[in-house]
Parts: structure tokens; sequence; C-alpha cells
């Protein structure tokens, strides 16, 4: 053959180990995510400007403010200015609260605005915080539904469903099935982390172990010519 295996091999690799090695490692990354914080890493680069999306609306003290991806803006004649101060965070739901304060709703957490500063009401992505009887309330991952008097100071309910606390079940389609499949919610569910792991060590265990490969065969190469018998010359 023209073309060995080896040679495929090899060559498939020099063009294609550094993607793998890339994804490989991105893909640790990408499944703790959360836990490395790796969204409060700001770099000293700047990233391609994008339309700015707004998530979020609500009439504070006459004005109409916006939630978008990158904090809270207030509208004045069609021109959105940044509130000073404002949670840095993608921000889905505001509310008017007590003392001329402002609860919102991000996916970093439950934020409470009052005198130009912002703290953290509570630790958790929120999708949506309002009014609710004499207090408020706020609907964020993993802890459902959580209930406040002040907006400062929050707990969670406990709600029974008819399903026992599981959403209903859904038509699976070939798109949910090939996810499913491809991030390992299929084999693992939740623990799908480990699937993610262990594909992404391998990926990168494999483009290391070809670079070794590929090195070795070099320096064989190169100690085979250093020791051949060079020809005499005529």
């Amino acid at each position: 053959m023209a073309l060995s295996v080896r040679k495929l091999h090899k060559w498939a690799f020099l063009a294609l180990g550094l993607p793998l090695a890339l994804v490989g490692l991105t893909t640790f990354f990408i499944a703790h995510e959360k836990s490395l914080g790796l969204r409060d890493v700001v770099l000293p680069i700047a990233a391609s400007p994008e339309p700015m999306e707004i998530h979020a609306s609500a009439n504070i003290g006459g004005d109409m403010w916006l939630g978008t991806k990158e904090g809270v803006f207030r509208l004045v004649a069609e021109r959105a200015s940044p509130i000073e101060g404002g949670p840095k965070d993608d921000i889905r739901a505001m509310t008017p609260a007590l003392d001329g304060a402002v609860l919102m709703a991000g996916k970093k957490g439950l934020w409470l605005y009052a005198k130009g500063k912002t703290i953290k009401a509570h630790d958790a992505s929120c999708w949506h915080v309002g009014p609710s009887g004499s207090g408020f309330s706020a609907a964020c991952k993993d802890l459902g539904l959580l209930i406040s008097e002040d907006g400062r100071k929050w707990k969670a309910t406990p709600i029974e469903f008819p399903s026992g606390g599981e959403s209903a079940a859904k038509e699976l389609s070939l798109w949910d099935l090939v996810m499913d499949i491809h991030t390992g919610k299929l084999f693992l569910g939740r623990a799908k982390w480990v699937w993610i792991d262990v594909l992404g060590f391998s990926i990168l265990g494999l483009a290391a172990t070809g670079f070794m490969m590929w090195l070795r065969a070099r320096r064989g190469r190169a100690a085979r010519l250093a020791v051949a018998p060079r020809a005499a010359p005529n």
C-alpha cells in the first residue's frame, strides 16, 4: 500500500491531535463550570460584540427598567443607560420591593438593589421574582419556590405535585434520544458528568499518547540515520 495504516494514523493525528486535545480538555471544564466558577473569571480580552437581548422589563419608580444578559438598564427616551451599582448578571425578572428597593432574579442569584448598591439575597439561579401576598416569592433552580417577607431572608416552600415532584412524561423525539446519548443522560441520568469526564479525559489521553508515539518514532528514525554507514565516495 502506498499509504500504510500507520502513516495514515500518524498524519491524521498531526492534523487532528491538537483539536482533539482541546475538545477533551474543554469538555471537563464545561461539565464543571459551576463548581469551578468559570463564569466569574474575567479574561483580559474582549469577546465579539453580540446584539443586546432583553430578558425582563418592569416599571420601577415611574421609569422602565430592562433586564439583559449584561445587567440592568434604565430606558429614557428610547435610550438605555446602565443602572449604577446594579448586578452584573443575566437578569430574568424584576419587581419593586420595600423602601424603594428592587428585587431581581438572575442566573447567578437573587439580588436586592437599594440606594445604588446590590446584595445577593440568595445564591441560586432564579427565573422569576414577584409580589406574593404580604411578601415576595421567587422560582429558583434546585430550590423550587422561595418565600420572603422583606426580600432579604428567603426560605424554600415544600410543594407536593400529583406525580410525586417529577415532571410529567413527554414524547421522546429522535433529537432528544441523540442528545441523551451524546451527553450520557440516557445511561447515568443526573450523574451524566461522569460520562462527560471519562470521555473528555479519554480523548485527551489518546491525543497525548498519539503525540508520544509520533515523537518516539521520530527519535528512533533519527537514531537509525545517525548510526547507518555512509556510502563510500566513488
